[in-house]
């Protein structure tokens, strides 16, 4: 009986201590996508934590480290001291709470930051009258010119291929067609929007 009661009190004690200390959960950034490159990381306190140990990494599609930060902060927040993401980072932040001689076991989050210029047009305006295909879009701001192409409708096949400074092109077309628009940008090519473009 007094073997039971001692391994029951002993028990309570562990079970006490580890609640006193459990890891803390990243509360923001949450999952979303994020624009800015030095994110104020916020916690839930944990109530007998004296101390945080926060480590965070940035890496870049291409493996490179942005960013390698270890430190201890005692509030539950804490801002980079510098940008940790370029162009597109993906951060992972491990999160451990201090609490006296004990630490808590890490809690893991990651989130995204993309930094990319858009170069994406919202869509294109585009007829056939008289053979030729007079197309138009909202110019892009950033877009230094704009790749144009006309493909033949049943089978795929290039028609013409122009480039133009202008959010505006005719293209000479005998037959219906399927254009593309695709903005440049200092990044690089952007996404090619497609249209239609039925003969009248």
């Amino acid at each position: 009986m007094e073997n039971s009661l001692a391994a029951a009190i002993l028990m309570s004690v562990a079970t006490t201590t580890h609640a006193a200390c459990e890891p803390p959960l990243l509360s923001f950034p949450g999952t979303s996508e994020l624009t800015i490159t030095q994110p104020r990381l916020a916690w839930k306190n944990v109530a007998q934590a004296s101390a945080y140990r926060v480590r965070l990494q940035s890496r870049v599609p291409d493996g490179r480290v942005i960013a390698a930060l270890d430190t201890v902060v005692n509030a539950p927040e804490f801002l980079p001291p510098r940008p940790i993401a370029e162009h597109r980072a993906k951060v992972t932040v491990r999160l451990s709470a201090l609490c006296g001689s004990e630490t808590s076991t890490e809690s893991v989050s990651t989130f995204v930051i993309d930094t990319s210029p858009v170069c994406k047009l919202g869509g294109v305006e585009a007829a056939l009258e008289s053979g030729k295909a007079s197309l138009k879009w909202a110019a892009l701001p950033g877009a230094r010119s704009y790749e144009v192409r006309a493909y033949r409708l049943l089978d795929g096949r290039l028609l013409a291929s122009r480039e133009s400074r202008e959010a505006a092109v005719q293209i000479a077309l005998g037959e219906p067609a399927v254009v593309s628009v695709r903005p440049a940008c200092a990044g690089g090519l952007g996404e090619a929007i497609y249209r239609v473009v039925a003969a009248r």
